[in-house]
């Protein structure tokens, strides 16, 4: 089993749906192997930036965030940096990855105009903003378009079998799988942080962040890791943090001046901890997905599987998802109302997700004279990983 499949195998991920042999390869050898656009709830996908719209006058800006090699919240910080906003102020439709090139929609109350238009940066242009009268929630798009080029393959698929793949990932989709990158692309610790704070054991969510090493982490921070589960000087471990680890800084921060667990835990900002309570959630989708399609569920095109929540009602799901869902919440020591939180903005109601989604749009051109690599194009709905698709094709998880 490859290190990669350890990794996903750790968040529930395992088996494939579509009956394709794979071709390999890799993908993100650089962002600009990996570009999202998104798609706006008008149906126009970003390519330009300017789909957005006209001005029309209103007390929020929106603009279209282009960015390059980091995430949306570190983009927004930047932009923060930079013009005097309040991150609390902006708002966007959803995360988008960070080794990639992305285009995304994002809103700020109150923006000020004139000193976003001015930023053009390398790895960071705000393109087109304008004055609208609402902000941009989470969920207002209709989903994402994506170019990707998968490197380095290892089998040559012809056109008519990239062809036949295409018509049968149209038609029957894929397995719904939440991707690493919900749950930390190297360091997939983030639904574990979520489950101790769903428990309220602030001092072992601490702990585990910063003390939890990844073999896909670089050796140095590894070995700073170890040295706070070593129990070393915390000024030392501190200092040797790089300023890149802002949350394992202000941990220890806070820990050196003698501040509770708990208070440490709750100076976090709210969305990294939704974040991470969103995570635990994920994970356990991914865990009932994973057991139903290995047991060969056989309606898995037609169903909806719960993300756990206070207001699920266990009592009218299929006795198999009923029993995995009662079975890992025992094993996590959960119950339904440890999703009502006391910290009330961390309270999730929970929802329901498909088991399987189908791509749309989808092109496949092998180049194999020079590089051996094939450029896919597909949108998915909103929610949906892209990364959960392209496994489908590759079936080596070299990502």
């Amino acid at each position: 089993m490859t290190e990669y499949k350890l990794l996903e195998k750790q968040v529930g991920i395992t088996g494939h749906y579509l009956q394709f042999s794979g071709v390999g390869g890799i993908i993100k050898q650089f962002p600009e192997d990996f570009i999202v656009n998104e798609i706006t709830p008008s149906g126009k996908i970003l390519t330009t930036g300017m789909e957005i719209g006209d001005d029309i006058g209103g007390m929020y800006v929106h603009f279209t965030l282009w960015k390059r090699g980091f995430d949306t919240n570190s983009a927004l910080k930047r932009i923060c940096n930079i013009c005097g906003h309040n991150e609390k102020d902006f708002g966007y439709a959803g995360l988008k990855d960070a080794q990639a090139v992305t285009f995304q929609r994002i809103s700020v109350w109150a923006g000020q105009k004139d000193c976003l238009e001015r930023i053009n940066l390398p790895d960071l242009k705000v393109i087109n903003p304008i004055r609208q009268k609402f902000g941009i929630a989470i969920g207002d798009l209709i989903g994402n378009h994506f170019q990707v080029k998968i490197r380095n393959i290892q089998r040559k698929a012809d056109d008519l079998e990239l062809n036949s793949f295409c018509s049968d990932a149209e038609m029957n989709g894929f397995l719904n799988y939440y991707g690493l990158q919900r749950f930390g692309s190297k360091r997939p610790i983030l639904h574990k942080f979520g489950q101790y704070l769903l428990q309220e054991k602030y001092s072992l969510a601490i702990d585990l962040y910063l003390g939890a090493s990844s073999e896909f982490e670089n050796e140095n921070i590894t070995k700073i890791r170890q040295m706070y589960n070593e129990e070393e000087s915390l000024e030392e471990i501190f200092e040797l943090f790089p300023f890149a680890y802002s949350f394992e800084r202000k941990m220890l921060s806070g820990l050196m001046k003698g501040s509770s667990k708990e208070r440490i835990i709750k100076s976090f900002p709210m969305y990294f901890l939704r974040l991470a309570i969103s995570a635990y959630q994920s994970f356990i989708f991914n865990k009932i997905l994973s057991n139903l399609h290995s047991q060969g569920y056989q309606i898995l095109s037609k169903m909806k599987i719960p993300i756990i929540g206070y207001s699920t009602d266990i009592s009218k799901l299929p006795l198999e998802i009923k029993a995995l869902l009662q079975d890992f919440l025992t094993e996590d020591d959960l119950t339904l109302r440890s999703f009502s939180h006391q910290i009330k903005k961390l309270s999730s109601k929970g929802t329901e997700r498909a088991a399987i989604t189908k791509p749309s749009r989808i092109k496949m051109l092998a180049d194999y004279s020079e590089d051996d690599s094939i450029q896919v194009h597909f949108s998915l709905s909103k929610g949906s990983y892209g990364t959960m698709f392209l496994r489908e094709i590759m079936k080596n998880e070299l990502f």
